[in-house]
């Protein structure tokens, strides 16, 4: 699986980059550097990593369900209990993951502003070799 999440990246991350090619002038001002870059280096990388949680799909369920017999049998109807605590904190877990999944966005706007910034810095370099300024 991990092969297959490593070729869905780097199909990805050529896709964006042959994709920016060929943008036009136009279209080239609507992103910035940043995020292009993101697109090719985060973005591109969560291919990766899915791949890695795709046996959770189905094996999740199972190992729930096989837990949960298993706890019956040894402790009997006071599973139920344990697991009604379980059910009742689902929301809250929704509640925190839609939190940070706001923290995460505005992390990659950081990102990208910080890339753009990068990218500035280093077209506006000069490297001095002896007597000559070349630029990078």
């Amino acid at each position: 699986m991990m092969s297959c999440g490593l070729q869905m990246r780097t199909a990805a991350i050529s896709l964006i980059y042959s994709k920016g090619l060929k943008l036009s002038p136009s279209s080239r001002g609507k992103y910035s550097l940043g995020e292009i870059t993101n697109l090719m280096s985060i973005d591109a990388q969560k291919f990766a990593d899915s791949m890695l949680l795709v046996h959770v799909i189905w094996a999740a369920p199972l190992q729930i369900a096989i837990v949960v017999a298993f706890l019956y049998a040894m402790v009997g109807p006071a599973a139920i209990a344990g697991i009604s605590a379980v059910g009742l904190l689902v929301p809250l877990n929704l509640l925190s993951s839609r939190f940070g999944r706001d923290i995460q966005g505005k992390q990659m706007k950081a990102k990208d502003e910080r890339m753009l910034l990068l990218s500035e810095i280093v077209q506006g370099m000069k490297v001095r070799i002896g007597c000559t300024y070349f630029s990078v």
